[in-house]
């Protein structure tokens, strides 16, 4: 995954995959938690407070940015990966802004999906106006691994999506 047009198909393709898990489940299974982990819903409620941020980024005129100094640093897909699940191992969890409410348990499915596909949809429509060198010229601050450029962002944004998928195939 290199190219603006990889991550827009890791987004739509990771976007689908919880679709339509969670069209397929139960209403009981969507609100489920064990163990004091999130449920499915409060997992989805979630994915879609950690995307809100980049797409009010990827609307802001650039000069926004200048105040996260320049991008020395370009991670792969897989140095981002990496540094995000070591970051999980040693103990980071979600800042208050993006963990879900105790109302998260009681959106209905339908909006739920919508919401979330359209959260995506957001994503995909705004990045496709960014040029290839300004995904890499410009950062921002990422509340757990810290300043990424904005295609290190969009690279965690696929793997945040595909990460939580695979939580909630566990639960459901």
């Amino acid at each position: 995954m290199h190219t603006q047009q990889d991550m827009i198909e890791g987004v739509n393709k990771n976007v689908d995959l919880i679709a339509d898990l969670i069209s397929e489940i139960s209403e009981d299974q969507l609100r489920r938690s064990e163990n004091g982990k999130w449920s499915v819903a409060e997992n989805l409620v979630h994915l879609n407070k950690a995307v809100a941020p980049i797409n009010i980024a990827l609307s802001l005129p650039k000069i926004s940015f200048l105040v996260f100094g320049k991008a020395d640093l370009h991670r792969s897909y897989d140095e981002v990966v990496n540094t995000y699940q070591l970051k999980l191992k040693q103990g980071a969890v979600a800042s208050l802004p993006y963990v879900p409410s105790k109302r998260s348990k009681q959106i209905g499915k339908d909006r739920l999906i919508q919401e979330f596909k359209e959260h995506y949809s957001v994503l995909v429509t705004k990045l496709v106006k960014w040029s290839e060198s300004e995904l890499d010229r410009y950062r921002l601050p990422h509340p757990i691994i810290g300043k990424m450029t904005m295609r290190e962002m969009l690279f965690f944004t696929v793997y945040h999506i595909k990460h939580h998928y695979i939580t909630m195939q566990k639960l459901s």
